[in-house]
């Protein structure tokens, strides 16, 4: 059957079915996104985390003359 020939509430199941996939579809984007941020909060906090340690462990000399 062509596009013409359905029978209107074929039409709105066939759409129907389609935006059922569109969602599933949208779901998954917003899944893999929300994983996405979540690396790189994880990965912007670990850098931070690692320069604290190194600003912490660097240990400034007195400005005596003597050692």
């Amino acid at each position: 059957m062509s596009e013409k020939e359905k029978k209107p509430i074929q039409q709105i199941s066939d759409d129907i079915k389609h935006i059922k996939r569109d969602v599933g579809t949208i779901k998954s984007d917003i899944e893999h996104i929300k994983k996405y941020i979540r690396m790189r909060e994880v990965r912007e906090q670990l850098e931070q985390e690692k320069e604290q340690a190194i600003e912490s462990e660097y240990v400034k000399s007195d400005k005596s003359w003597f050692w």
